[in-house]
Parts: C-alpha cells; sequence; structure tokens
C-alpha cells in the first residue's frame, strides 16, 4: 500500500471515529477500500426483496376479488417502493384495477410518469395504449404501442408492439402509416408476425385500389 493510500485510510478511519461511535471496524474498512457501494448496492437488493413481499401481499386482496382493498394497498406499495420490480408490478396492477372499474384517467395517473425498471417500460407503455384503446382513443394509442415497440428488450416482443401499433393506426384512420408497419413486418421472414403481416398488408392494399 502506498504512503498516499495509508494515508487516507486513516482520514476515513478518523472520520468515523469522530462522527458514528456505531460503525464498526469492519464497516470503516469497507468504506475506506471502496465498500460503500457495497453497502449501496447490498441496501438496494433489500429494499427490492421488500419490494417483491409487499406486492405480493398487496395483490391477495386483488386475487381474493376486493378491488378496494386491492386499490389502497397497490397504491401504497407504488408509492414506497418506486423504482423497484415490486413497485412497477404495483403499479401496472393498480392501473388495471382502475380500468376494471372505469377509472381511466385515475389508472392512467398511476402509469404515466412513474419510475419503473427498464426491462417494465415496455408493458407500462403497452398498459398505457390498451387504455387508450378501450376509450376509442386509437392515435393515442397508436403512439403508445410505437413507444412500447421500442421498449421491448426482445425481438418477439417488439414486433407484436409494432403489429399492435399497426391495428390502432388503421382504427384511427392512417392507413398509410400502418400500411408502412405491416409492410417491414412481412419483409421479416423470421418475425413471429410476418404471416399476419402479409395478409394484413394485403388488405389494406385491396381497400386502396
Amino acid at each position: 500500500m502506498s504512503q498516499d493510500s495509508s494515508l487516507d485510510t486513516d482520514r476515513w478511519v478518523d472520520f468515523f471515529r469522530q462522527n458514528s461511535r456505531n460503525l464498526s471496524i469492519a464497516a470503516i474498512v469497507l468504506v475506506a477500500g471502496g465498500g460503500a457501494g457495497y453497502l449501496w448496492n447490498r441496501s438496494a437488493q433489500i429494499k427490492a426483496d421488500r419490494a417483491d413481499a409487499a406486492f405480493a401481499e398487496a395483490a391477495r386482496a386483488f386475487d381474493a376479488g376486493n378491488a378496494a382493498l386491492a386499490e389502497k394497498e397497490l397504491g401504497k406499495v407504488a408509492l414506497r417502493y418506486a423504482g423497484t420490480s415490486g413497485g412497477a408490478e404495483a403499479s401496472m396492477l393498480l392501473a388495471q384495477v382502475l380500468f376494471d372499474q372505469g377509472k381511466y384517467a385515475d389508472g392512467l395517473k398511476a402509469l404515466e410518469g412513474t419510475k419503473v425498471p427498464k426491462h417494465f417500460q415496455s408493458g407500462v407503455h403497452a398498459l398505457i395504449a390498451a387504455a387508450h384503446q378501450d376509450q376509442g382513443k386509437h392515435e393515442e394509442a397508436a403512439k403508445h404501442y410505437g413507444m412500447a415497440a421500442e421498449a421491448a428488450e426482445l425481438s418477439g416482443d417488439r414486433d407484436y408492439m409494432k403489429a399492435e401499433q399497426a391495428r390502432a393506426l388503421v382504427a384511427a384512420g392512417k392507413k398509410a402509416e400502418a400500411e408502412k408497419i405491416w409492410a417491414a413486418l412481412a419483409a421479416n421472414e423470421e418475425s413471429s408476425v410476418a404471416a399476419e403481416a402479409r395478409v394484413r398488408l394485403g388488405e389494406l392494399t385491396a381497400k386502396s385500389n
């Protein structure tokens, strides 16, 4: 160990002796040696585990058909554990509970602007899109299906969301935009929606002639 490194460690030890009597020597060594990152990661993991457990508990009310209790408990989990997987699942299930009651504005509020892990972003946008579609707002639905496609991590999911976007565009009267999406999907032989894309493309072409 270099002399400068030894001096830095001494400063950390002195600081914690003066400011936190409850810290153990082991914790001091961890922080002085870069262990702060470990402690932060450990704290994040504990929070994530608690979020998962809290979501599972709140979801029981939904499974039991108690919408009022589910709405209350899921709201607590979504707020307290925002940014975790459990918090994201709570937000999405809360939105679904509200949508089922016809409370679209409240459900969308539970989703829009909510901080969720990256792997949940596609699902959140898809849920928002479906809510708009249920209300007949097909152009808004198409926008969010497009965002869901962009956020999708798997090619199969991405193509599925693009297909949903194309359907919403047709419903919104934007057939030219839908045709472009179907054409791109039809050209990709490896896409799981390629066969349907060719059918939809043929239908749109026939109607435009």
